[in-house]
């Protein structure tokens, strides 16, 4: 519409400063491959390690994968905490080209057998996009940690909330644990991720807010850079609308 037109709709400015190109990858959930000789991965790490080779300078190889995608490729979020995401899921395959840029939240749908005991469920959101739920979940966190009294009353609420979709996929599934989940995925044959992605469809991984605790300072000075805090509110009820 023109400018000029009463009716057109002019966006928040700043908004979408950390989306300047759209996703390119589909955000499904997967289990790090068990490897010999590769111990379980800690939450706190979940990049592949330096296999200290001489032929391959592993920190130039990082940066280089970082610099080349420049956003996470999974949710569009540019941030200056993406992590190498191995997407073959076997960390022994350091080669550039199965190494992806991925924000945390995005990161963990990959490391469902890592997140640590109590730092997750699978909850049962179909009408939000996974990256949606991540981005909502990321400004909660934020607001928990950082907020004033009330907004993080508000996000402690919200967060259960989200959680307790949580109870629909433990009525489907028999459960609603990562771990449980990557356990039946690691023994899927790949040839069938198709069909497993689509008997997953809906499902979304909520975090313990505790997992992502050390990212939140710096998310919080990148996320009201674009969207200011007086519009949080309205991005929570639009997203509690979607799943009534």
């Amino acid at each position: 519409m023109s400018p000029s037109n009463p009716d057109s709709i002019a966006p928040e400015p700043g908004l979408g400063v950390c989306f300047e190109t759209a996703p390119r990858r589909a955000l499904g959930f997967s289990a790090r491959a068990v490897v010999a000789g590769l111990g379980p991965a800690a939450a706190s790490q979940w990049e592949p390690e330096d296999p200290q080779l001489p032929e391959l300078d592993f920190v130039e190889m990082r940066y280089s994968v970082l610099r080349r995608d420049g956003q996470c490729v999974y949710c569009g979020w540019r941030t200056s905490t993406l992590e190498l995401d191995t997407v073959t899921d076997n960390h022994a395959d350091i080669a550039p080209d199965s190494q992806v840029a991925s924000d945390p939240l995005c990161h963990g749908y990959h490391h469902l057998a890592d997140l640590g005991e109590g730092n997750g469920r699978i909850a049962y959101l179909p009408e939000l996009d996974a990256g949606d739920v991540n981005h909502l979940q990321r400004m909660l966190m934020i607001e928990l940690y950082e907020g004033d009294d009330e907004g993080k009353r508000d996000a402690k609420d919200l967060l259960n909330w989200l959680g307790s979709h949580s109870s629909y996929t433990a009525e489907a599934f028999g459960t609603d644990r990562p771990d449980v989940f990557a356990a039946v995925l690691n023994r899927v044959d790949p040839q069938v991720k198709q069909r497993r992605d689509a008997a997953f469809e809906g499902l979304a991984l909520v975090y313990n807010p505790r997992l992502m605790h050390r990212f939140v300072s710096v998310w919080n000075g990148e996320v009201t850079t674009g969207v200011p805090r007086s519009r949080w509110h309205a991005f929570y009820q639009d997203a509690m609308r979607l799943t009534a």
